[in-house]
């Protein structure tokens, strides 16, 4: 009888120590905070995510020295922010709680504001030419094509200038005259090539635009994008010589605010059931205008409106993905099948290693969320 006391005692005891784990990871995956900042929060296991895989890529991310360069991991599923953690500190003395760079991430958001300024009619169709929307520019040469260049051209990397993304100067004195001066290589819209330079110049074609409102290109972003997001905490890091945000890589959020981006497209352009810029135009700008025979920078399949396309791969099933990516390994990703977004900010220079977060994301989060 004794022996059977002690070995029901021992079952026990067994029981009361799964149960202590179980909390515990529960307790390492537990909901956000609610701080003010628009979002709806709740616990990864309401919306159908496995804490227990998503436990083991928070242990990884804390302990597992090869991931140090991973600073955040930020999560939200089905329009609810699951997820947001903070690992290790980043450049630019980022800290938790504070505001990290976007780098080209700041692109992703810049075509949303070129949506605003179509959908206001403020510049009026898409294949509007750049000539025709940057009248103030002096002593151009239009000829030889350059008049043919076009606003989708911009929005998709292919206008068709000579030179690369190495010899472009990103801040300039004025970006629209800078870049409007160089020789042209290409017929626009018939060749990739990826310019940070080239994007600079919507904030020129934005100005003009807004020069008979009177309204400066910062007011008209905070009053139709931040401030309808519920972004408050921000700055614009880079700027030209003459003070103009760089719309190419300037921007700097905080990890929560920068994956409102991804819910604003699975949300077909809505933020909080307020419509922030048209359905049309988020079709429009995650379409594939570019398909890459073979991945471009070893990772991205096409391109949109300055948004990056991708097919995931998880345990044999595939997955599209909308991207917005940063230079060193800033990541938003919009997996509308699974009615997710996932923010990563790292920090891998040099053009090494960017495929690290996506690795990450293909190996320990997809698994994680259940259909």
């Amino acid at each position: 009888m004794k022996i059977l006391k002690l070995l029901f005692l021992f079952v026990l005891s067994l029981s009361f120590a799964g149960c202590t784990k179980h909390q515990q990871i529960i307790s390492r995956s537990s909901i956000p905070v609610t701080n003010g900042d628009g979002w709806q929060v709740a616990s990864p296991a309401s919306q159908n995510i496995d804490i227990l895989i998503i436990d083991k890529a928070d242990k990884i991310l804390k302990n597992d020295s090869s991931f140090a360069n991973i600073h955040t991991l930020t999560i939200a599923r089905n329009g609810k922010l699951v997820l947001d953690r903070f690992y290790h500190s980043g450049p630019f003395g980022y800290r938790q709680g504070g505001i990290t760079t976007m780098m080209s991430v700041t692109k992703s958001f810049t075509s949303i504001v070129v949506g605003i300024a179509m959908d206001k009619s403020l510049i009026k169709g898409i294949n509007k030419t750049a000539q025709s929307l940057l009248p103030g520019l002096q002593n151009i040469d239009w000829t030889n094509g350059k008049d043919k260049i076009t606003l989708k051209n911009i929005l998709t990397m292919s206008a068709g200038f000579a030179g690369n993304k190495g010899s472009d100067s990103l801040l300039p004195e004025h970006f629209a005259q800078y870049m409007f001066s160089k020789p042209m290589a290409h017929v626009p819209g018939s060749t990739f090539d990826y310019r940070t330079a080239l994007t600079n110049t919507l904030g020129d074609i934005l100005t003009s635009a807004l020069n008979t409102y009177h309204v400066s290109l910062e007011k008209f972003m905070d009053s139709l994008l931040f401030n309808p997001l519920d972004i408050t905490n921000y700055q614009w890091y880079y700027r030209s010589g003459k003070g103009e945000p760089e719309l190419g890589g300037g921007l700097f959020l905080t990890p929560r605010d920068m994956i409102k981006l991804g819910q604003l497209i699975l949300d077909k352009g809505k933020w909080n059931n307020k419509q922030i810029v048209s359905e049309k135009w988020i079709a429009e700008a995650t379409k594939e205008y570019f398909h890459f025979n073979k991945r471009y920078w070893g990772e991205m399949d096409g391109y949109g409106y300055l948004f990056w396309l991708r097919t995931l791969t998880s345990n044999g099933k595939t997955f599209q993905a909308i991207i917005a990516l940063g230079y060193g390994g800033q990541y938003i990703v919009v997996i509308p099948a699974l009615h997710t977004t996932i923010a990563i900010t790292s920090w891998f220079p040099n053009d090494k290693s960017w495929y690290f977060p996506l690795q990450f994301i293909e190996q320990y989060i997809l698994p994680a969320l259940k259909q």
